[in-house]
Protein backbone atom coordinates (compact mmCIF):
# COMPACT_ATOMS: atom_id res chain seq x y z
CA UNK A 1 0.00 0.00 0.00
CA UNK A 2 1.04 3.48 -0.41
CA UNK A 3 2.44 5.42 2.12
CA UNK A 4 1.65 8.50 1.14
CA UNK A 5 -1.26 9.27 -1.49
CA UNK A 6 -0.97 12.32 -3.72
CA UNK A 7 -3.66 14.16 -5.23
CA UNK A 8 -2.05 13.80 -8.91
CA UNK A 9 -5.75 14.09 -10.58
CA UNK A 10 -5.68 17.76 -8.73
CA UNK A 11 -3.37 19.41 -11.20
CA UNK A 12 -4.98 17.08 -13.94
CA UNK A 13 -5.51 20.77 -15.79
CA UNK A 14 -2.21 21.85 -15.31
CA UNK A 15 -0.66 18.54 -16.94
CA UNK A 16 -2.97 19.42 -19.99
CA UNK A 17 -1.81 22.62 -20.33
CA UNK A 18 1.99 22.04 -19.55
CA UNK A 19 1.72 18.68 -22.46
CA UNK A 20 -0.06 21.36 -25.17
CA UNK A 21 2.38 24.03 -24.72
CA UNK A 22 5.44 22.03 -24.60
CA UNK A 23 3.90 20.41 -27.86
CA UNK A 24 3.70 23.98 -29.51
CA UNK A 25 6.99 24.81 -28.70
CA UNK A 26 8.10 21.55 -30.29
CA UNK A 27 6.22 22.37 -33.95
CA UNK A 28 7.43 25.39 -33.73
CA UNK A 29 10.59 24.57 -33.48
CA UNK A 30 10.41 22.12 -36.52
CA UNK A 31 9.44 24.62 -38.24
CA UNK A 32 11.87 27.31 -37.13
CA UNK A 33 14.55 25.10 -37.94
CA UNK A 34 13.86 23.97 -41.24
CA UNK A 35 12.41 20.53 -40.33
CA UNK A 36 13.94 17.23 -39.38
CA UNK A 37 17.80 16.61 -40.01
CA UNK A 38 17.26 13.18 -42.51
CA UNK A 39 19.93 10.90 -42.39
CA UNK A 40 20.76 9.01 -45.43
CA UNK A 41 18.29 6.34 -44.34
CA UNK A 42 15.41 8.73 -45.61
CA UNK A 43 16.68 10.35 -47.99
CA UNK A 44 18.84 9.35 -50.95
CA UNK A 45 23.01 10.03 -49.98
CA UNK A 46 26.32 8.41 -49.10
CA UNK A 47 28.00 8.45 -46.31
CA UNK A 48 31.64 7.47 -45.79
CA UNK A 49 33.62 7.16 -41.90
CA UNK A 50 37.17 8.21 -43.11
CA UNK A 51 40.50 8.53 -41.01
CA UNK A 52 43.33 11.02 -41.44
CA UNK A 53 46.70 9.76 -40.64
CA UNK A 54 48.44 12.72 -41.26
CA UNK A 55 51.58 14.25 -39.11
CA UNK A 56 49.92 17.31 -39.47
CA UNK A 57 46.60 18.60 -37.23
CA UNK A 58 43.20 18.34 -39.10
CA UNK A 59 39.98 20.01 -38.26
CA UNK A 60 36.31 19.90 -38.93
CA UNK A 61 36.96 22.94 -40.77
CA UNK A 62 39.87 21.53 -42.92
CA UNK A 63 37.63 19.07 -44.09
CA UNK A 64 35.05 21.13 -45.16
CA UNK A 65 37.30 23.32 -46.88
CA UNK A 66 38.28 20.39 -48.64
CA UNK A 67 35.54 19.08 -49.51
CA UNK A 68 33.50 22.14 -50.56
CA UNK A 69 29.87 23.13 -50.06
CA UNK A 70 26.89 21.16 -49.58
CA UNK A 71 29.15 18.30 -47.90
CA UNK A 72 28.26 17.51 -43.97
CA UNK A 73 30.91 16.71 -41.83
CA UNK A 74 31.21 15.24 -38.43
CA UNK A 75 33.68 14.48 -35.79
CA UNK A 76 33.80 10.43 -35.05
CA UNK A 77 35.55 10.09 -31.48
CA UNK A 78 38.05 12.39 -30.15
CA UNK A 79 39.71 15.45 -32.17
CA UNK A 80 43.39 14.14 -32.19
CA UNK A 81 42.02 10.33 -33.35
CA UNK A 82 41.02 12.58 -37.01
CA UNK A 83 38.14 10.04 -37.75
CA UNK A 84 35.46 11.56 -39.82
CA UNK A 85 31.76 11.35 -40.97
CA UNK A 86 30.72 12.76 -44.54
CA UNK A 87 27.77 13.00 -45.70
CA UNK A 88 26.49 14.17 -49.09
CA UNK A 89 23.37 13.97 -51.32
CA UNK A 90 23.36 11.23 -54.23
CA UNK A 91 22.29 13.73 -56.88
CA UNK A 92 21.40 10.57 -59.53
CA UNK A 93 25.39 9.73 -58.98
CA UNK A 94 26.38 6.40 -57.95
CA UNK A 95 28.08 4.78 -54.84
CA UNK A 96 31.70 4.23 -56.68
CA UNK A 97 31.49 8.00 -58.46
CA UNK A 98 31.03 9.36 -55.37
CA UNK A 99 32.99 7.35 -53.00
CA UNK A 100 35.86 8.20 -55.91
CA UNK A 101 35.18 12.39 -55.74
CA UNK A 102 35.51 12.39 -51.68
CA UNK A 103 38.54 10.09 -51.87
CA UNK A 104 39.87 12.55 -54.84
CA UNK A 105 38.69 15.78 -52.69
CA UNK A 106 40.37 14.55 -49.62
CA UNK A 107 44.07 13.37 -51.40
CA UNK A 108 44.61 16.50 -53.01
CA UNK A 109 43.81 18.59 -49.27
CA UNK A 110 45.90 16.42 -46.83
CA UNK A 111 48.10 14.13 -49.34
CA UNK A 112 47.74 10.44 -51.01
CA UNK A 113 47.91 7.20 -48.93
CA UNK A 114 46.74 9.68 -46.00
CA UNK A 115 43.11 8.56 -46.07
CA UNK A 116 41.82 5.62 -44.83
CA UNK A 117 38.12 4.85 -45.28
CA UNK A 118 36.69 3.05 -42.43
CA UNK A 119 33.07 2.68 -43.40
CA UNK A 120 30.50 3.70 -46.86
CA UNK A 121 27.32 3.62 -47.23
CA UNK A 122 25.28 4.48 -49.88
CA UNK A 123 21.23 4.57 -50.45
CA UNK A 124 19.40 5.47 -53.14
CA UNK A 125 16.20 7.40 -53.87
CA UNK A 126 13.63 4.41 -53.98
CA UNK A 127 14.66 2.73 -51.28
CA UNK A 128 14.70 5.90 -48.80
CA UNK A 129 10.89 6.42 -50.01
CA UNK A 130 10.37 2.93 -49.07
CA UNK A 131 11.82 3.23 -45.63
CA UNK A 132 10.14 5.69 -44.95
CA UNK A 133 6.58 4.56 -45.49
CA UNK A 134 7.90 1.34 -43.80
CA UNK A 135 8.69 3.24 -40.47
CA UNK A 136 5.08 5.74 -40.70
CA UNK A 137 3.68 2.36 -41.37
CA UNK A 138 5.40 0.26 -38.18
CA UNK A 139 4.63 3.24 -35.92
CA UNK A 140 1.27 3.36 -37.05
CA UNK A 141 0.52 -0.55 -37.07
CA UNK A 142 1.47 -0.54 -33.10
CA UNK A 143 -0.21 2.45 -31.75
CA UNK A 144 -3.17 0.85 -33.18
CA UNK A 145 -2.38 -2.88 -32.23
CA UNK A 146 -1.95 -1.35 -28.19
CA UNK A 147 -5.47 0.47 -28.97
CA UNK A 148 -6.89 -3.05 -29.88
CA UNK A 149 -5.08 -4.81 -26.27
CA UNK A 150 -5.88 -2.27 -23.97
CA UNK A 151 -9.41 -1.84 -25.44
CA UNK A 152 -9.48 -6.14 -25.18
CA UNK A 153 -7.94 -6.21 -21.28
CA UNK A 154 -9.65 -3.13 -20.43
CA UNK A 155 -12.17 -0.22 -21.70
CA UNK A 156 -12.49 1.63 -24.61
CA UNK A 157 -11.85 4.72 -21.98
CA UNK A 158 -8.32 3.33 -20.84
CA UNK A 159 -7.73 2.75 -24.43
CA UNK A 160 -7.86 6.37 -25.59
CA UNK A 161 -6.38 7.46 -22.36
CA UNK A 162 -3.24 5.56 -23.18
CA UNK A 163 -3.62 6.07 -26.84
CA UNK A 164 -3.49 9.51 -25.71
CA UNK A 165 -0.51 9.74 -23.56
CA UNK A 166 1.39 7.61 -26.17
CA UNK A 167 1.24 9.72 -29.23
CA UNK A 168 2.07 12.68 -26.74
CA UNK A 169 5.27 10.68 -25.45
CA UNK A 170 5.75 10.15 -29.77
CA UNK A 171 5.21 13.93 -30.63
CA UNK A 172 7.52 14.88 -27.83
CA UNK A 173 10.65 13.24 -28.90
CA UNK A 174 10.06 14.14 -32.72
CA UNK A 175 10.01 17.43 -31.58
CA UNK A 176 12.57 17.33 -29.47
CA UNK A 177 14.68 15.63 -32.41
CA UNK A 178 14.08 18.77 -34.59
CA UNK A 179 15.08 21.30 -32.15
CA UNK A 180 17.86 19.76 -31.54
CA UNK A 181 18.92 18.76 -35.22
CA UNK A 182 19.33 15.33 -34.12
CA UNK A 183 19.79 12.97 -36.87
CA UNK A 184 16.79 11.25 -38.39
CA UNK A 185 17.68 7.95 -39.17
CA UNK A 186 16.25 3.99 -38.63
CA UNK A 187 17.77 3.96 -35.28
CA UNK A 188 15.28 6.73 -34.18
CA UNK A 189 12.66 4.57 -35.64
CA UNK A 190 13.88 1.64 -32.46
CA UNK A 191 14.40 4.43 -30.15
CA UNK A 192 10.24 5.24 -30.88
CA UNK A 193 9.28 1.79 -30.42
CA UNK A 194 11.19 1.27 -27.41
CA UNK A 195 10.07 4.45 -25.72
CA UNK A 196 6.19 3.44 -27.21
CA UNK A 197 6.66 0.17 -25.43
CA UNK A 198 8.51 0.88 -21.96
CA UNK A 199 5.63 3.62 -21.52
CA UNK A 200 2.98 1.49 -21.96
CA UNK A 201 4.26 -1.04 -19.83
CA UNK A 202 4.43 1.71 -16.90
CA UNK A 203 0.31 2.72 -18.35
CA UNK A 204 -0.89 -0.69 -17.94
CA UNK A 205 0.63 -0.85 -14.25
CA UNK A 206 -1.28 1.85 -13.58
CA UNK A 207 -4.36 1.18 -15.34
CA UNK A 208 -4.26 -2.64 -14.07
CA UNK A 209 -4.17 -0.96 -10.31
CA UNK A 210 -6.96 1.35 -11.00
CA UNK A 211 -9.11 -1.55 -11.95
CA UNK A 212 -8.09 -3.58 -9.10
CA UNK A 213 -8.91 -1.04 -6.76
CA UNK A 214 -12.23 -0.09 -8.30
CA UNK A 215 -14.64 -2.13 -7.25
CA UNK A 216 -13.00 -2.97 -4.17
CA UNK A 217 -13.32 1.25 -3.08
CA UNK A 218 -16.53 1.52 -5.26
CA UNK A 219 -17.73 3.94 -2.94
CA UNK A 220 -14.84 5.91 -3.75
CA UNK A 221 -14.86 9.07 -6.81
CA UNK A 222 -13.06 8.22 -9.72
CA UNK A 223 -11.05 11.42 -8.44
CA UNK A 224 -10.16 9.95 -5.35
CA UNK A 225 -9.46 6.08 -6.74
CA UNK A 226 -7.38 6.88 -9.27
CA UNK A 227 -5.02 9.12 -6.65
CA UNK A 228 -4.83 5.98 -4.66
CA UNK A 229 -3.91 3.96 -7.64
CA UNK A 230 -1.59 6.32 -8.96
CA UNK A 231 0.20 6.71 -5.28
CA UNK A 232 0.65 2.87 -5.22
CA UNK A 233 2.23 2.59 -7.98
CA UNK A 234 4.20 5.81 -8.25
CA UNK A 235 7.53 4.38 -6.74
CA UNK A 236 7.88 1.08 -8.77
CA UNK A 237 7.53 3.43 -12.05
CA UNK A 238 9.62 6.18 -10.94
CA UNK A 239 12.33 3.69 -9.60
CA UNK A 240 12.23 1.58 -13.13
CA UNK A 241 12.48 4.75 -15.10
CA UNK A 242 15.33 5.71 -12.76
CA UNK A 243 17.04 2.62 -13.17
CA UNK A 244 16.96 2.34 -17.00
CA UNK A 245 18.10 5.82 -17.23
CA UNK A 246 21.27 5.17 -15.62
CA UNK A 247 22.00 2.59 -17.44
CA UNK A 248 22.08 4.47 -20.64
CA UNK A 249 23.47 8.14 -19.74
CA UNK A 250 26.79 6.64 -19.81
CA UNK A 251 25.81 5.16 -23.67
CA UNK A 252 24.79 9.13 -24.08
CA UNK A 253 27.99 10.87 -23.13
CA UNK A 254 30.74 8.46 -24.13
CA UNK A 255 29.16 6.94 -27.17
CA UNK A 256 29.46 7.95 -30.65
CA UNK A 257 27.16 7.64 -34.07
CA UNK A 258 24.23 6.10 -33.35
CA UNK A 259 24.33 4.43 -30.73
CA UNK A 260 24.91 7.78 -28.84
CA UNK A 261 21.86 9.36 -30.97
CA UNK A 262 19.87 6.47 -29.61
CA UNK A 263 20.69 6.68 -26.35
CA UNK A 264 19.94 10.34 -26.15
CA UNK A 265 17.01 9.39 -27.30
CA UNK A 266 16.15 7.02 -25.14
CA UNK A 267 16.81 9.50 -21.67
CA UNK A 268 14.67 12.24 -23.25
CA UNK A 269 11.72 9.59 -23.99
CA UNK A 270 11.73 7.87 -20.70
CA UNK A 271 11.95 11.18 -18.92
CA UNK A 272 8.93 12.50 -20.20
CA UNK A 273 7.04 9.00 -20.52
CA UNK A 274 7.73 8.43 -16.70
CA UNK A 275 5.69 12.00 -16.45
CA UNK A 276 2.93 10.71 -19.19
CA UNK A 277 2.04 8.00 -17.48
CA UNK A 278 1.96 8.85 -13.57
CA UNK A 279 0.30 12.82 -14.53
CA UNK A 280 -1.17 13.15 -18.42
CA UNK A 281 -2.26 9.17 -19.01
CA UNK A 282 -4.15 9.44 -15.62
CA UNK A 283 -5.84 12.67 -16.32
CA UNK A 284 -6.88 11.94 -19.78
CA UNK A 285 -8.43 8.84 -17.93
CA UNK A 286 -10.61 10.73 -15.45
CA UNK A 287 -11.58 13.40 -18.25
CA UNK A 288 -12.88 10.72 -20.75
CA UNK A 289 -14.58 8.86 -18.40
CA UNK A 290 -15.79 10.39 -15.15
CA UNK A 291 -15.72 14.39 -16.05
CA UNK A 292 -18.97 14.29 -13.72
CA UNK A 293 -18.06 12.26 -11.38
CA UNK A 294 -14.92 14.71 -10.41
CA UNK A 295 -16.66 17.51 -9.46
CA UNK A 296 -19.96 15.42 -7.51
CA UNK A 297 -18.39 12.29 -6.20
CA UNK A 298 -20.43 9.98 -4.92
CA UNK A 299 -22.82 9.84 -1.68
CA UNK A 300 -20.96 7.46 1.20
CA UNK A 301 -21.73 6.51 4.62
CA UNK A 302 -18.09 6.94 5.97
CA UNK A 303 -16.35 10.21 6.17
CA UNK A 304 -13.16 9.58 8.53
CA UNK A 305 -10.09 10.32 7.92
CA UNK A 306 -8.54 7.06 10.07
CA UNK A 307 -10.14 5.32 7.27
CA UNK A 308 -7.87 6.50 4.68
CA UNK A 309 -5.05 5.44 6.65
CA UNK A 310 -6.53 1.83 6.67
CA UNK A 311 -6.98 1.22 2.91
CA UNK A 312 -3.84 3.17 2.31
CA UNK A 313 -1.58 2.22 5.03
CA UNK A 314 -0.48 5.84 5.81
CA UNK A 315 -0.07 7.88 8.90
CA UNK A 316 -3.43 10.93 8.64
CA UNK A 317 -0.71 13.18 9.00
CA UNK A 318 0.80 12.46 5.83
CA UNK A 319 -1.97 11.76 3.27
CA UNK A 320 -2.34 14.31 0.91
CA UNK A 321 -5.91 14.27 0.37
CA UNK A 322 -9.07 15.81 1.62
CA UNK A 323 -11.10 13.94 4.35
CA UNK A 324 -12.90 11.11 1.98
CA UNK A 325 -15.14 8.78 2.34
CA UNK A 326 -14.01 5.57 2.12
CA UNK A 327 -15.25 2.16 3.28
CA UNK A 328 -13.20 -0.12 5.77
CA UNK A 329 -11.65 -1.89 2.51
CA UNK A 330 -8.29 -2.73 4.42
CA UNK A 331 -9.44 -6.35 5.08
CA UNK A 332 -10.81 -6.49 1.43
CA UNK A 333 -7.58 -5.77 -0.35
CA UNK A 334 -5.34 -7.75 1.63
CA UNK A 335 -7.63 -11.08 1.24
CA UNK A 336 -8.07 -10.94 -2.07
CA UNK A 337 -4.59 -10.67 -2.88
CA UNK A 338 -3.79 -13.00 -0.32
CA UNK A 339 -6.40 -15.73 -2.31
CA UNK A 340 -4.63 -14.64 -5.73
CA UNK A 341 -1.17 -15.70 -4.43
Amino acid sequence: MAKRIYSITKYRFHAIVISALLLIVGIVGYIAFGGFNLGIDFQSGFSQRVKIESSTSVSIDNMRNALGAGVQVQVVGEDSAQTFQVKMGADNATEDELAKLVSEKLSAAFGQGKIVVLQSDFVGPKYSATLVAGSILIVVVSIGLILLYIWFRFKISYALAAILGLVHDTLMLLGFIAIFKLEVSSTTTAALLTIIGYSLNNVIVIFDRIRENRPILKDLSMMKLIDISVSQSLTRTLFSSLTTILAIVPLAILASGAIQLFAIEMVFGILVGAYSCNFLAPSLLLWITKKKEATHPKHVTDTTAPEVAKVTGTSTESAVVEEVAIPTAERKLKGKRQQNK
